[in-house]
């Protein structure tokens, strides 16, 4: 029998124990799984909802420990290490627990990015083992404590502050919103989404947020104001005081490596591993999820060689994750498999509130660059902004802002390479009142949850065998166990499954 130790108890580790049931069943491999919070896993993308009481922490439960697989899984929660022996292949938890490992598995995540200004000062922990605290009032949402400090707040009913304009901080700020939540978000420089959006767009979206009850302050923090040891404001770059009752930084995350830079294995912004999860230099080691960095050591691989080094941090995004787990399952049973260098550039905000959908290259403007098609219609009365950028009808790069069946055929043509419509017009239809009826039909293949990389066949299979309900569709195919964006369209095709 195998011994498997994983460090990590997040999403990514759960769904690993999931896709090993078969050899867990058959009695080929162990597993133990070592988490540092008490709680087991859970899905942290909806920890906002919980912020907002939309959700209980039962409802994030991945129900994931022993009364939920077969015998050979060995849960330890609230638990640390003390060491790691890679010579010795034992690791040592500081409640004094000799713990033997064949093969070892990273998926310790990534923990929150702190600005770096006056009056934040961070207290000296040992990174092995705890995230940095900041002061009490600023509140990275990284895990379950954070979200119950949040809450606090918010029933409070006093004013929270998002700091960051990239999506997670737009989609934190959108989800408190929209249950009521007095919020302001602060983002450096004067685009939001820079990466993602033209600056068309990026302007567009800022006028969207306003409207859904956002103040949105371009430019920056230089510093922070506290009372009492707590938290109770910022000073903005142009030297103004905004008061509130926390502040939520989301300017990033960082992969979590510290311990694999302990015992001197190879790391570059995450842990460096090949195409299949391996650690560069080792037989038995692997890293999964936000703390792997799929870049290979062969000098020669054409698909690392055409990426940027600097710009192959993990994704960050939970799809990614999911989809290692299942690669290295197969894996660490004897079955070659294969993870690409790179994620899909495909990036959909998660609110109800806002239907953005973005990827690739889109900053390039018409008559720029010769053989390069660029098609761009905005209407601010509405929110609705379209980009498509395309060479040779081949997508290089899409906005749809508030267009959602728009976003989702440029999404399926964007992710498949295939051609844009020689007339970018029809594009729009989908998303008027007159076009309602020409949305892109559904076909076996498209994809409905984007998470968990779920189309549209598995969900009417699990409908056919017997499921009637979204939860059973979800228990029986995972459609709609990430981030809950593809609730509202899972609801409809679980519904005309039925009825069919």
């Amino acid at each position: 029998m195998r011994r498997i130790v994983i460090i990590g108890f997040g999403p990514v580790a759960a769904r690993l124990i999931e896709e090993l049931e078969e050899p867990l069943a058959q009695s080929r491999v162990h597993v133990c799984v070592i988490g540092s919070e008490p709680e087991g896993a859970y899905n942290r993308i909806l920890l906002a909802n919980l912020v907002t009481g939309h959700s209980t922490p039962q409802d994030l439960d991945l129900a994931c420990d022993e009364t939920n697989f077969p015998e050979g899984v060995t849960f330890l929660t609230g638990t640390t290490l003390s060491d790691i022996s890679l010579d010795g292949q034992y690791l040592h938890t500081t409640d004094d627990r000799l713990i033997s490992f064949d093969d070892l598995i990273f998926a310790t995540g990534a923990r929150a990015v702190l600005p770096r200004v006056p009056g934040l000062d961070v207290l000296d922990t040992d990174p092995c083992h705890l995230d940095s605290i900041p002061l009490p009032g600023v509140h990275p949402l990284r895990d379950m404590s954070d979200a119950r400090r949040l809450r606090e707040v918010v029933e409070t009913g006093q004013d929270v502050l998002v700091l960051g304009g990239g999506i997670l901080g737009i989609e934190l700020a959108l989800n408190l919103a929209e249950h009521g939540v007095q919020v302001s978000l602060i983002h450096r420089g004067q685009d939001l989404m820079p990466r993602q959006l033209d600056p068309d767009a990026s302007r567009m979206l800022a006028h969207v947020l306003r409207q859904a009850g956002i103040q949105v302050i371009p430019g920056g923090i230089n510093g922070v104001r506290s009372e009492g040891g707590r938290f109770t404001g910022v000073v903005l770059d142009d030297g103004t005081v905004r008061e509130a009752g926390a502040l939520i930084p989301a300017i990033g995350a960082q992969p979590r490596t510290e311990w694999a830079k302990k015992v001197r294995l190879p790391t570059h912004r995450g842990i460096l591993v090949d195409h299949q999860l391996r650690v560069h230099g080792t037989s038995n080691i692997y890293a999964i999820g936000d703390c792997a960095e799929v870049l290979c050591s062969n000098p020669v691989c054409p698909e690392c060689m055409a990426i940027d080094y600097q710009d192959s941090a993990p994704s960050g995004l939970i799809g990614p994750g999911w989809q290692q787990a299942q690669a290295l399952a197969d894996i660490l049973d004897g079955t070659h498999n294969r993870v690409p260098s790179q994620v899909s550039q495909l990036i959909t905000m998660k609110s109800q509130a806002v239907s953005l959908t973005a990827a690739g290259s889109v900053h390039a403007r018409a008559f720029e660059q010769p053989r390069v098609d660029v098609a761009t219609w905005e209407d601010p009365r509405t929110g609705r902004y379209l980009k498509v950028v395309s060479r040779d009808r081949n997508i290089l790069g899409f906005v749809a802002l508030g267009a959602p069946e728009a976003g989702a055929e440029l999404a399926m043509l964007f992710e498949r390479s295939g051609a844009a419509p020689g007339d970018r017009s029809v594009l729009l239809a989908a998303d008027t009142p007159s076009g309602a009826d020409t949305a892109p039909e559904l076909t076996p293949e498209s994809i409905i949850c984007r998470c968990a990389g779920v189309a549209l066949a598995p969900i009417q299979q699990a409908v056919s065998a017997g499921a009637t309900t979204v939860a059973e569709v979800s228990k029986c195919s995972r459609a709609g166990t990430g981030c809950g964006g593809c609730k509202d369209k899972l609801e409809s095709v679980v519904s005309q499954a039925m009825a069919a």
